[in-house]
Order: C-alpha cells, then structure tokens, then sequence
C-alpha cells in the first residue's frame, strides 16, 4: 500500500484504523507504542518534524464540508518561502495527524510507508 493510498483510507473502518497504526508503527518514534499510538505523542513527533525541517503545521475546521461532521484539514508549510508541502484531510484530529505524520515521513524519506 503507497502513503497516497493510505491518506485516501477512511477511518471510521476498523480495518484501516489498524493500516495507519501499522504505519505509524514503521516511524521510529512512535515504533516502541504497543496498540493505539498516543495523540500527545503524536503531536510531539509533528512538533519534531516542523522544527527540524522548518515546516508549518496547521489545521483547520472545514464544518460545511459534510453535513454529517467537521472535515480536518492538515496544511504543511516550508516556514521559508511559505510554500505548501502537502494537505491532508480527516474526520478527526487523530486521523489527520496521524495521516500529516505518514505523509512527512515519506516526503522526507522519500520512500513510501
């Protein structure tokens, strides 16, 4: 499975849940986490991207999206020239961090999850 197919995952599915845990599990500051990775250490690892890369990491409510539920959007940003490095979306904060993670990684890998 390739990081684009792994940010198109809906995870209101229990089966993808657990493709983007084992996804997360590959990245290694969060690779020592038994079951669901943390959000507060989620958010430590995108703090540790941003600040070693220079990045921006935002987010937004986009509430018309669905009528259902709000639609998070992830933006990252080279702090540099303001230029966007990639967008995610979720339907909650877990979701779109862990997706704005994958994607990080494999942009900075330059290898897929």
């Amino acid at each position: 499975m390739t990081t684009e197919d792994i940010m198109q995952l809906d995870c209101r599915e229990e089966r993808n849940r657990n493709i983007i845990q084992k996804a997360l599990k590959k990245i290694k500051p969060l690779s020592r986490y038994d079951g669901v990775v943390p959000i507060e250490k989620l958010e430590l690892c995108i703090k540790k991207y941003c600040d070693k890369y220079k990045y921006y990491y935002r987010l937004y409510p986009d509430t018309d999206a669905a009528d259902d539920c709000i639609v998070w959007r992830g933006v990252v940003l080279d702090s540099r020239d303001l230029k966007q490095i990639c967008k995610v979306y979720g339907r909650t904060l877990y979701e779109v961090i862990s997706k704005s993670i994958i994607k990080l990684y494999s942009i900075v890998r330059k290898t897929e999850v």
